[in-house]
């Protein structure tokens, strides 16, 4: 893990960040920044607090609540801070892609929600680096799949934020998890006018940053439905 850049952030913006977050979660920010290059910083620009890398390139507005990023992509590069290890912030919430995605996490720095607003089909670029190293930072098993939270094919983030260490045989064609993703996609390209928001809730064991089951819980146009739902998904 690398050096903080904290040493380099100007006294107004330490004391802006105090004065947002607190004095524990600007420990647990600064801590974070550790998995950065030394070379991003945290700038406060038309008066918000936004961390940019070393070309300006925003990628993070800060707030005392949680984090508002965008995903990255091939072209435009990944975010980095979307892909650091867990712990992430602790009891926190991070708004990815204009609110279209939400990830919230547990007193241990884990994702244990995430809501998808409403499933578009575009294909995001696969970043295999990233996805296979979820098994290393989130305990996993040696069958186990980098599996997508929101899936490639919905659009979902190319980061670590977007992974979970899951069981192959669920990721993969004949699996729970696998065929729950496919009902939801065949149900919205029969209807595309119809809104299909995604809540997923992930339990763990302990401090395991590895989940052993997983609830999807699907709503259409607003109304829970229950055929495209799954209450309980095990990860063994």
């Amino acid at each position: 893990m690398g050096k903080s850049f904290s040493g380099n952030l100007d006294a107004d913006i330490m004391q802006n960040l105090n004065s947002t977050l607190g004095a524990t979660r600007v420990a647990e920010l600064l801590e974070i920044t550790r998995q950065l290059p030394s070379t991003w910083t945290i700038k406060k620009l038309d008066g918000k607090l936004v961390l940019v890398d070393k070309d300006g390139k925003r990628w993070a507005e800060i707030l005392n609540n949680e984090i508002r990023a965008t995903g990255g992509d091939a072209g435009q590069g990944w975010n980095k801070f979307l892909n650091v290890a867990p712990p992430l912030m602790k009891n926190f919430r991070y708004v990815v892609d204009n609110g279209r995605y939400v990830f919230e996490t547990d007193e241990l720095g884990r994702v244990n929600k995430a809501v998808m607003e409403d499933l578009d089909f575009h294909t995001r670029a696969r970043n295999e680096t990233y996805q296979q190293e979820t098994k290393k930072v989130k305990d996993g098993y040696p069958n186990d799949d980098g599996g997508h939270i929101f899936r490639n094919e919905w659009g979902g983030p190319s980061e670590q934020i977007n992974y979970f260490s899951q069981n192959a045989a669920q990721n993969r064609a004949g699996g729970e998890w696998y065929n729950m993703e496919k009902a939801v996609s065949d149900f919205k390209k029969l209807n595309p006018s119809t809104k299909v928001k995604a809540e997923i809730y992930f339990k763990f064991s302990g401090d395991s940053k590895r989940p052993f089951e997983v609830g999807v819980d699907i709503y259409t146009n607003g109304n829970y439905n229950e055929s495209l739902s799954v209450r309980k998904i095990k990860n063994p």
